[in-house]
């Protein structure tokens, strides 16, 4: 979870975009046998891995639009004047 965190903190977003940690983790689950190639490889190609999942990240993993039901919590923060 550490290593989720750490690697999650680090994808960009357009703004009015939210991260859906969920797709992340679906993301790295598959892409667990080539993150642990990299792990045992030399640096570079660990950054090169890194790299491109949190590329892929800030585009394919973000939270779907059409909820309408309930207010996502950083709309919420942000409604209170809360800027995280």
């Amino acid at each position: 979870m550490l290593m989720f965190q750490g690697i999650s903190s680090c994808v960009e977003l357009k703004t009015d975009a939210e991260f859906s940690p969920t797709k992340a983790l679906l993301e790295l689950q598959k892409r667990a046998r080539e993150l642990f190639l990299a792990l045992s490889k030399r640096i570079g190609i660990l950054k090169d891995f890194l790299g491109k999942l949190v590329s892929d990240w800030s585009k394919f993993c973000l939270k779907d639009k059409y909820r309408k039901k309930r207010v996502s919590s950083l709309s919420m923060l942000k409604s209170i004047g809360i800027n995280p």
